[in-house]
């Protein structure tokens, strides 16, 4: 689907319904696309595809490692309902994987800290 349809489509929806969605979709999917992209779902496994998947959508991901953290920043430009939606649906999978996590986005950025 194009960038500028899938935002135009979320423009259109509430937060509730973002929310809804982005946990449905992690709680039905995330297991299963980290065990056909890397064979095992684990934290390290979801941090690889999440830099993967934002590197190959156009978005600027950097890394930074302190200790037994991870803090992630991704700017996406696409919106304040997609940073919603970002937000949303990593809570579930790293929390789902024991992670530690929190969360803060902005209209076109979403930082995740995971404590490993």
């Amino acid at each position: 689907m194009l960038k500028s349809a899938s935002m135009e489509l979320i423009k259109h929806v509430d937060n509730q319904t973002i929310i809804k969605i982005a946990k449905d979709a992690a709680e039905s999917g995330a297991k299963e696309i980290a065990l056909s992209m890397r064979g095992k779902y684990g934290v390290n496994e979801w941090i690889s595809i999440l830099k993967e998947r934002a590197k190959s959508s156009g978005f600027s991901i950097k890394e930074y490692n302190e200790k037994n953290n991870t803090k992630l920043v991704m700017f996406h430009e696409m919106g304040e309902q997609w940073s919603l939606f970002f937000k949303t649906y990593y809570e579930i999978v790293f929390f789902d994987l024991g992670s530690k996590i929190k969360t803060e986005y902005t209209e076109n950025s979403i930082i995740i800290e995971l404590e490993i």
